[in-house]
């Protein structure tokens, strides 16, 4: 009986042994750690990849192919303020059957829009699109001004030259002031814009009932015209 208990307590402490001995040791933390740092750091690498072809297809007009890896990456932290600006303005385009989801697109560009090197770009896009309007979005004047406004604080001369437009000719009851209309215009005129320069010759030119010509200073604008035009030649 006594030889039948030993047996038992062996069989039962060789057990707990052999339990101890196939359970796994945990790795030391800084060993799991740094294996996961690793994991991350190749995830990111590979979602840096895919959105750097994103960006790659979006500047050549390729949006078909630039939208669906946009839209994968956008929560990666490797998603910048350009790539944000990118997916914003794609889901602007009519793509297959897709339609244009200003629903999608709006937070996308106000986010870009508070965001680094996009906030001008950004700015700009959402102010053409509530100045036009797509599908159930309809136009805002108020909205596309404030956004104008907002580009054009950071010498965004395509801003300036609808300001100056919007604000000279009074677009869409959108308060008229000639004065404050010419100075917009002049800003992305100097800036090399040569709609705005267009645009200026033919004010002074043509006049207005409240706005006397000039022919003088209409000759000016004109001669900035060619020049540009030349410039712009000369580099093709």
């Amino acid at each position: 009986m006594f030889g039948r208990t030993l047996l038992v307590l062996f069989v039962l402490m060789w057990s707990f042994v052999w339990g101890q001995v196939q359970k796994p040791v945990p790795p030391p933390p800084l060993v799991a750690q740094a294996k996961a740092d690793s994991i991350r750091q190749a995830r990111l690498r590979l979602e840096k990849q895919q959105i750097a072809n994103g960006l790659r297809f979006y500047r050549t007009g390729n949006f078909k192919r630039a939208l669906p890896l946009l839209m994968r990456y956008q929560r990666s932290e490797a998603f910048t303020p350009e790539a944000r600006l990118a997916l914003g303005v794609c889901y602007l385009k009519p793509l297959n059957a897709q339609l244009p989801s200003p629903a999608k697109a709006i937070p996308q560009l106000q986010r870009a829009s508070r965001e680094g090197g996009t906030r001008n770009e950004a700015s700009l896009a959402l102010a053409q699109l509530y100045l036009n309007g797509v599908r159930n979005l309809k136009p805002d004047m108020q909205k596309a001004v404030a956004y104008l406004h907002q580009a054009e604080a950071m010498k965004n001369r395509q801003a300036a030259y609808l300001l100056g437009q919007i604000t000279f000719y009074g677009t869409s009851g959108a308060p008229k002031n000639e004065t404050l209309g010419i100075e917009y215009l002049q800003k992305a005129a100097n800036a090399g814009l040569t709609d705005a320069q267009w645009t200026l010759a033919t004010i002074y030119t043509q006049g207005t009932p409240t706005f006397p010509k000039d022919l003088k200073e209409a000759k000016v604008w004109y001669q900035k015209v060619a020049q540009s035009r030349q410039e712009k030649s000369n580099t093709l």
